[in-house]
């Protein structure tokens, strides 16, 4: 119970550290150092979350928080699972939003963030606007209807 509590404080942090990155104004340089961080809290850094595929990304998130827990990846809960993975999403989301990417960077960063909250989005069985309204953006930033 305490360790699950520990693991919900520590991804509420993440989720507060990522908005804070999206509100707040200020350094582009230490901003990307910031993503950057916040990429390798899921065991991998940035250039392998921006490069991988969407289910290799899946995996290692899976991993990544089963090493936490000293468990195996199928032990741990669907919904931990879709917590770190709208978590990731997020954080694909601010990189989208906040770095200073190339334009073909930039697309592929969009383009992960769109397909991991699509994952959320048809796992979850709970609304959540904000979602709804980063799918829509996205979507338009990459031309889908």
């Amino acid at each position: 119970m305490l360790r699950r509590d520990y693991l919900l404080k520590l991804i509420q942090e993440l989720f507060a550290a990522i908005a804070n990155l999206l509100e707040r104004e200020g350094d582009e340089a230490e901003r990307q150092k910031e993503i950057e961080a916040l990429y390798a809290t899921f065991g991998r850094d940035k250039d392998f979350f921006r490069q991988a595929d969407p289910d290799e990304v899946i995996r290692c998130i899976a991993t990544s928080a089963a090493d936490a827990q000293g468990v195996s990846p199928d032990m741990l809960s669907a919904g931990e699972l879709l917590q770190r993975t709208e978590l990731l999403a997020a954080l694909f989301y601010a990189d989208f939003k906040v770095s200073n990417l190339s334009e073909g960077l930039r697309h592929d960063v969009a383009e992960r963030a769109l397909s991991l909250y699509e994952r959320v989005i048809d796992a979850s069985d709970t609304f959540v606007q904000e979602r709804f309204d980063r799918v829509h953006e996205l979507s338009l930033f990459l031309g889908r209807p």
